[in-house]
């Protein structure tokens, strides 16, 4: 939770905190920043307004970030025009909430962007585990590229039985 109201984070903790949700907060976007990069969240509830840099100058920089890109943000304003909305979608935020807050919308849209971010991760990881060259394929079998060559480790484990 990104937020220099101190009012605002408090109730964020309280309402996230009834659903069993681990609330870390930071009053400004030098904190922020510090901290998803030290122990990246799994979402982030980001206010627009702050003095300093703002939260779509900060939502741009993480989305830019290839360590920080696929953390969900929502951005949380008291703003209704469409074009704050289309500011922050340029941006890259994922999702918004106007106030004043309805948990009941706060606790679908965060189960909703942390669900898709559990994905995500499982995708990313996976992607990951590919490119260093081991994967398990279509075909059951666990593939491992081996410098010049691949080979099937089931098959291997098959011939040596």
């Amino acid at each position: 939770m990104v937020d220099d109201n101190q009012d605002n984070t408090f109730l964020m903790r309280e309402l996230l905190g009834t659903r069993g949700y681990q609330v870390v907060s930071a009053p400004n976007a030098h904190e922020a920043d510090v901290i998803i990069h030290s122990d990246p969240p799994d979402l982030v509830l980001l206010d627009v307004i702050m003095p300093g840099k703002s939260g779509y100058e900060l939502c741009r920089e993480w989305k830019s970030d290839p360590e920080t890109r696929l953390i969900p943000v929502i951005m949380i304003t008291g703003l209704s025009d469409r074009e704050d909305k289309i500011r922050g979608i340029e941006v890259g935020a994922d999702d918004f909430l106007n106030k004043p807050i309805f948990p009941e919308e706060l606790f679908a849209r965060v189960h909703s962007l942390i669900r898709l971010k559990e994905f995500t991760d499982e995708l990313d990881n996976a992607e990951a585990v590919r490119a260093r060259g081991v994967w398990v394929g279509a075909d059951g079998c666990l593939h491992v590229h081996e410098t010049t060559s691949w080979c099937c480790a089931a098959a291997v484990c098959r011939s040596l039985e």
